[in-house]
């Protein structure tokens, strides 16, 4: 609506997809307050970070926006009361060190082919465990222990790969235009 009636403006988001994650936890509990970290759990009062990063790439007179926000703080433990005292949507932790959602940011940013494997690889044998690769690839295969598990097409910046536990090395490679990009767990 208010580019219709100002299509000569220019619009910049403020305050924009805040996404639950707790750094270092990919299996999300609500009851204890613990967010896995895929970029999939937002606020309800907001749309989703997908939702808003199709919206800002799709839209030319749309700048970009404030994803809020850059850090975990006191304050705003929202939808949670007492004893919550901590925002769970920051894109780092309260001591900087980065979720796994900040590099879906980059993925969405970067102009550089880029590939952010998750999570660890450290479960028990025969586990199902949910992979993911962040990338602005085209489209990404996963290696376990130098055997492909399959390519998958990226979609919002994501691949899945549901993989039981094995031992070993785990690694994507992210392929875009003839180039690739390489990351292992």
């Amino acid at each position: 609506a208010t580019h219709q009636r100002l299509p000569h403006k220019v619009m910049l988001g403020t305050e924009n997809c805040p996404t639950y994650a707790t750094r270092g936890v990919h299996k999300s509990d609500e009851s204890q307050q613990v967010f896995a970290q895929y970029g999939e759990q937002w606020g309800n009062f907001s749309e989703s970070l997908d939702e808003t990063m199709e919206t800002i790439f799709s839209k030319p007179y749309v700048a970009g926006c404030f994803a809020w926000c850059g850090f975990d703080h006191r304050g705003e433990p929202t939808p949670y009361g007492w004893p919550s005292v901590i925002s769970h949507w920051g894109f780092h932790d309260e001591c900087g060190f980065a979720k796994e959602t900040a590099y879906l940011l980059k993925a969405w940013y970067k102009e550089e082919l880029c590939v952010h494997l998750l999570p660890h690889w450290n479960w028990a044998e025969g586990e199902i465990v949910r992979v993911c690769a962040f990338t602005n690839g085209e489209r990404a295969e996963l290696f376990l222990n130098g055997k492909s598990l399959g390519v998958e097409t990226v979609s919002l910046k994501k691949a899945f790969w549901e993989v039981p536990f094995a031992p070993g090395k785990l690694t994507v490679v992210a392929y875009r235009d003839g180039e690739k990009a390489e990351e292992s767990v």
